[in-house]
């Protein structure tokens, strides 16, 4: 297998891919794209299996595709996927949930980025490793997972961002302003309403000191190792939807640390089962979101039906490996 790769938010897939090098499940050759794909801001990663199939992940937010990754492939793995939109096409299918992390670091990680331009072919003895370099600048797997504890303190968690709509105009900024709305006045009815069991904010911003000074965090409180700490300890975590209605990251992090997941409703689909009541539990205002937390924190066995379920489905389809075994058509681990 052969693979040509752009930087971007792909360590999810590279991370996946190395541990599965790693296990000698595949073997994999790297090269680089031609110039005119080297692109940091794109992040869809052209995958060559050696019976000749060509598999396209796309890790973008917004349901379109790219033009040129379609024409290219036989399969086309879409994270911000809709039947709607991309049901038309056999090729087209959902890939699954999104996290940034890593499979390790290395002191030549700065290196990565001259190697992939100037190496013709980068064979399988040096390819997991190279992977590793590739993700780097995250935190590792094992900062994330964490089995089911029903004897989690009741606490609930929500960190959440706001975007400056000054930055686009039209339908695009009313969007914007209705999401930051939304996510205020979330973190202010739950702040009300739980008192010091609620944990959470939004991050520090020019935009957010402006428009929600009384709810941003400090600098320290968003960092990462701190975020992370914060979802292990909290019973309950709380998801919004992304910019484009995608699915965000945070959603997969509290699935794969084993936490009652509260969201907004998905609008892009997911392998699996993964709803209302399968995996999580969804609201769409404030006040259902503050009787939906509630109810958690007074039914301990729901609260942890949710996380196994929520952890279930991460084992099987959000996982690096997981994932990339099933993006790519490898079958169930042996």
């Amino acid at each position: 297998m052969s693979l040509g790769t752009a930087c971007g938010h792909l360590t999810q897939i590279l991370a996946g891919l190395a541990v599965l090098a790693e296990r000698g499940e595949l073997e994999v050759a790297v090269r680089p794209l031609p110039p005119d794909r080297w692109r940091t801001d794109d992040p869809v990663l052209r995958v060559e299996l050696d019976d000749g199939q060509r598999v396209a992940i796309d890790l973008r937010d917004g349901t379109d595709v790219s033009a040129s990754d379609l024409d290219w492939c036989t399969g086309y793995r879409k994270r911000s996927y809709a039947t709607a939109a991309h049901g038309g096409d056999e090729r087209i299918t959902p890939l699954g949930l999104n996290f940034p992390v890593s499979h390790g670091s290395d002191w030549r990680a700065s290196q990565v980025a001259w190697t992939l331009r100037r190496a013709p072919l980068l064979g399988p003895g040096r390819t997991a490793n190279l992977l590793r370099l590739l993700a780097r600048g995250q935190p590792r797997l094992a900062a994330f997972e964490a089995g089911p504890d029903a004897d989690d303190p009741p606490g609930v968690l929500l960190v959440t961002r706001v975007w400056d709509p000054r930055r686009v105009s039209g339908e695009k900024a009313a969007a914007w302003e209705a999401m930051n709305e939304q996510r205020a006045d979330c973190v202010r009815a739950l702040a009300d309403a739980l008192g010091e069991r609620f944990v959470g904010g939004l991050s520090p911003s020019p935009w957010a000191i402006e428009r929600y000074g009384d709810l941003v965090l400090g600098d320290r409180e968003v960092r990462r190792d701190r975020y992370l700490a914060r979802v292990r300890s909290a019973a309950v975590c709380v998801a919004t939807s992304g910019l484009r209605s995608s699915n965000g990251w945070r959603l997969a992090e509290y699935l794969a640390a084993s936490r009652a997941v509260v969201s907004e409703p998905l609008h892009h689909e997911v392998p699996g089962t993964l709803g209302d009541g399968a995996g999580l539990a969804t609201f769409r205002d404030a006040d259902e979101l503050v009787r939906v937390v509630q109810g958690l924190l007074e039914d301990p066995d729901r609260r942890r039906a949710l996380a196994v379920a929520g952890h279930e489905h991460y084992r099987a389809h959000v996982r690096p490996d997981a994932l990339v075994r099933a993006a790519l058509g490898l079958g169930s681990a042996t």
